[in-house]
């Protein structure tokens, strides 16, 4: 359920020096060209959590664009109330001061996985809530810093080019037309903080930041800041690694297209001609389709690599590899074909 707080009238638009303060300064005009570059100004729901990140967003772009923004704030039953209560009053007194709409709404979060679960409850109410205000995108405010972060627990976990290159700068939100953009990616968490200052504008502290158990949490709190005293500009330069990885695996998705097209038998011998990592990422492809995405968080680098090694040696037995999803992968002298169990 959503309940929206009606958009203040024009009186309360942010005086004019707030936009002409926030213009002058460089990180905010990059924020603003990065929105306007991904959008075209077009109408979009800013997601306001309360914290320093999504606040200096909120006040960039609400500044700049009132007429476009619109906040919101998802609602989890996992958070303390306190917490909840003074995050929802921030962002009212943000939209507020902004005079752009403010809507909150409370999703309850599914059993299982706790915070993998949050998170896709909270965007599929995001993108309910810009379906329902013709906003076809949706702005996060994902920084330098998450970037970096995000990158080094992808090295730890032996992730893939693919997993390597983070957080994306837009893509769409689930199976709609709406788009899910990050303006900030190349803003670190210190100049978020800055441009709140600078907005005269205060802002709330997530207190589960602080939960080191959560190994994202333990790498903000000490090795990033080490690697970042070390090098100032570190989640900058990690944002830009973030990119050029991410062109490189779209350069590698391409070419295994080519090769695999939309089939699930392919010639042994033309997929032993290409390089080890296009056929990698084909066969996750294949699998992904196969499977309409079914169990594709769980098809570890482990997995691959052992079907990998059978295509690429010179043994002629047929072998069968179990993939999640009831997936099987045969390689045979001649033919890599992949299929369903069930379908044997």
């Amino acid at each position: 359920m959503a309940t929206t707080f009606p958009i203040p009238a024009r009186t309360s638009v942010p005086p004019r020096s707030l936009r002409a303060i926030l213009r002058r300064d460089r990180v905010a005009s990059a924020i603003i060209r990065e929105w306007r570059t991904l959008t075209d100004g077009a109408r979009t729901l800013v997601a306001c959590s309360g914290g320093a990140d999504s606040t200096a967003l909120a006040l960039v772009l609400g500044a700049e664009a009132p007429d476009l923004i619109a906040l919101a704030y998802i609602q989890h039953d996992i958070r303390p109330e306190a917490s909840t209560e003074a995050e929802i009053n921030h962002v009212r007194e943000c939209a507020r001061r902004l005079g752009v709409e403010c809507v909150v709404r409370s999703v309850p979060t599914p059993a299982g996985n706790t915070e993998g679960g949050a998170r896709r409850a909270r965007y599929d109410a995001l993108r309910s809530l810009a379906d329902d205000r013709a906003c076809p995108y949706v702005a996060t405010a994902h920084h330098a810093d998450d970037q970096l972060e995000t990158l080094l627990l992808a090295i730890g976990r032996g992730a893939g080019l693919r997993g390597m290159s983070g957080i994306r700068r837009q893509r769409p939100l689930g199976e709609s037309a709406i788009q899910l953009i990050r303006p900030m990616l190349h803003t670190s968490h210190r100049e978020a903080e800055r441009l709140c200052q600078l907005a005269d504008s205060n802002w709330c502290e997530d207190a589960t930041n602080k939960d080191r158990s959560i190994r994202r949490n333990a790498v903000r709190a000490s090795i990033a800041p080490e690697l970042t005293r070390i090098m100032p500009h570190m989640p900058q330069k990690a944002a830009d690694a973030a990119t050029l990885l991410h062109d490189a695996a779209e350069v590698i998705d391409d070419a295994a297209r080519a090769i695999f097209g939309d089939q699930f038998g392919w010639p042994r011998a033309t997929l032993q001609s290409a390089r080890r990592i296009v056929v990698g990422a084909g066969l996750r492809m294949a699998y992904a389709r196969l499977t309409h995405c079914d169990g594709l968080d769980q098809l570890s680098k482990r997995k691959v690599d052992a079907a990998l090694d059978a295509i690429f040696d010179s043994d002629t037995h047929t072998r069968c590899f179990r993939w999640p999803s009831g997936v099987n992968v045969m390689v045979s002298a001649g033919l890599v074909h992949m299929q369903r169990g069930n379908e044997a």
